[in-house]
């Protein structure tokens, strides 16, 4: 595969594209690396750093207790960009507030591998589908009155979906505390 559209045309779901491509060579190598990064929670996390340092020597006797520069390249295409820890948005958790803001839909979007737009990359779900690149253009779906009620939200530092209620991503953008309810 030489990119994503190949993949969507192709009709590549997301498990065959993890193991075709070589990017997730990792993962398909070490089935314990893939069920910890699923979890990333201790205890398996010491087991994590010491899978990710046999396999990106990079990152050398670094402790992951430690501040690392962000972009540390440990491979080809491979970076590790460390944050502080939140909450991965999911409808079974309990909505964090109605006021935030996100960059969705103004400065990104996402693509699932079968086409699906969604408004960011953590919905890799599809729960907030906005349209398929395979029925209609890119620019009429970002234009869709859900996209642009979406868009139009963030805006007002307003979380029209129930799933952007319940990430905790999104309040590393909100200020004055507007996130509280």
């Amino acid at each position: 595969l030489r990119s994503l559209d190949e993949a969507v045309r192709l009709g590549f779901n997301s498990r065959e594209l993890i193991q075709r491509e070589p990017l997730f060579d990792p993962l398909r190598s070490s089935p314990e690396l893939k069920k910890l990064l699923a979890e990333m929670k201790p205890p398996g996390t010491a087991r994590l750093w010491e899978l990710l340092r046999a396999r990106y020597p990079a990152l050398g006797d670094w402790d992951p207790d430690a501040v690392l520069p962000a972009g540390t390249r440990l491979d080809h295409r491979v970076y590790l960009n460390p944050a502080e820890e939140f909450a991965w948005p999911d409808l079974s958790r309990p909505e964090e507030g109605t006021r935030g803001f996100c960059h969705a839909l103004r400065n990104q979007a996402g693509v699932l591998v079968d086409g699906t737009v969604v408004p960011c990359c953590l919905d890799g779900e599809g729960v907030m589908a906005l349209g398929n690149l395979r029925d209609a253009p890119l620019a009429n779906i970002l234009a869709s009155p859900r996209a642009r009620a979406i868009r139009e939200g963030f805006s007002r530092r307003e979380l029209v979906e129930p799933l952007c209620r319940t990430c905790g991503y999104r309040k590393r953008f909100d200020s004055g505390g507007l996130s509280k309810t």
